[in-house]
């Protein structure tokens, strides 16, 4: 059973196959993640394979339908397995299907990079701030404090600070103030 690595519910399916990944959503939270399969492929069919060096052999278990090897780390016993050698190992072949794979992982990679980004905070808080919502409760603040800077009381305020996150979405007045650029950038340290 897999359990999310967001909330911690039980309550996740596979919502995709991908050639040689699952990909598995929370249906609590919404929030998903990929796992390699256990096989080689979807429909492996494995012959065992003689790979033959300089002064020695192997033989393994290799897929005709996508060329993928799993237990390249543990050879087979010749002993067990003698009888059965189908052909030799395909290395192109092989190296073809790790490096399908990878690029498999690497678009989910890309993609979970995506997904992360547009639910993440800062993600959020910027799509808020070029709203209208936004611009109008901005408009109302700067013409409360007639247009000059809350903080050092000198320059015209162009810019609207929150003074809590709390009620991001949904703030109160008393929670921005109006602000000049230098003032704000001193607030946020950037220099």
């Amino acid at each position: 059973m897999i359990k999310c690595n967001k909330c911690g519910s039980y309550n996740i399916e596979i919502s995709r196959n991908y050639q040689f990944f699952n990909r598995f959503d929370c249906k609590t939270c919404g929030y998903w993640t990929y796992k390699r399969i256990e096989d080689c492929c979807r429909e492996p069919f494995d012959i065992v394979v003689i790979k033959r060096n300089d002064n020695s052999s192997f033989l393994y278990k290799q897929c005709i339908n996508c060329g993928g090897s799993i237990n390249r780390t543990k050879p087979l016993s010749y002993k067990k397995f003698g009888d059965e050698i189908r052909d030799e190992f395909n290395e192109d072949r092989y190296n073809e299907w790790r490096e399908k794979i990878e690029i498999e992982r690497m678009i989910l990679i890309k993609m979970k990079q995506e997904y992360n980004h547009y639910n993440s905070p800062r993600y959020k808080y910027y799509k808020y701030l070029s709203s209208a919502k936004w611009k109008n409760k901005r408009e109302q603040v700067l013409k409360r404090d007639k247009n000059l800077c809350q903080i050092c009381g000198k320059k015209i305020a162009n810019e609207v600070h929150h003074l809590t996150y709390i009620n991001l979405g949904n703030e109160k007045m008393s929670d921005l103030i109006s602000i000049c650029r230098d003032c704000h950038k001193k607030i946020h340290g950037i220099k």
